[in-house]
Order: C-alpha cells, then sequence, then structure tokens
C-alpha cells in the first residue's frame, strides 16, 4: 500500500471514529432533549391546564378587553417569531 492511500485510509477510520463519537452523543442527549419538548409535561402547563379547566365565567365581568389585549400580544409575538426566522434564513443562506 503506498503512502497516499494509507493516509486516505487513516483519515477514512479518524472519520468513522468521529462519527461514531457523535452517534453516541446524539443518542444519549436526544431523548433529553425530546422530553423537555413536551410542554404538557411541565409543571407550568399542568398549573395552567388546571386553572383553565376550573375556570368560571363570572356574568358581572366584560372579559373582552382582555380578549382584544391576548389578539394583541399574540399577534404581536407572532409577527416578532416570523421577523426572527427570515432574519436567521437570510443569515443562513
Amino acid at each position: 500500500m503506498n503512502e497516499r492511500a494509507k493516509s486516505r485510509e487513516e483519515l477514512v477510520d479518524q472519520v468513522r471514529a468521529y462519527q461514531q463519537k457523535v452517534t453516541g452523543w446524539l443518542n444519549q442527549t436526544l431523548p433529553f432533549w425530546r422530553k423537555d419538548d413536551d410542554y404538557t409535561e411541565s409543571g407550568e402547563y399542568q398549573i395552567a391546564l388546571e386553572a383553565y379547566q376550573q375556570f368560571k365565567k363570572a356574568e358581572e365581568v366584560e372579559y373582552s378587553p382582555v380578549v382584544t389585549y391576548a389578539r394583541d400580544l399574540y399577534d404581536r409575538c407572532d409577527k416578532s417569531d416570523k421577523s426572527l426566522d427570515e432574519k436567521a434564513d437570510s443569515i443562513i443562506r
């Protein structure tokens, strides 16, 4: 085997070893990330869900300003998220 082929084989072996290390790392960490990505398992979500389920609408309270505020807040956050996504896409390209 000539020197060039030997160097190539060593490089291929190094790349395979690196791929195995990365694969092992991903297998160890991804279940952790998947678990944390499930918002329904968070304590905050459980508290909010319980409050939502126990909520009783009071007849004497006007809720329309709160609903309008919530919709406006959602729209602002949604626009901000879309803007940030577009900026990230432009940086990536």
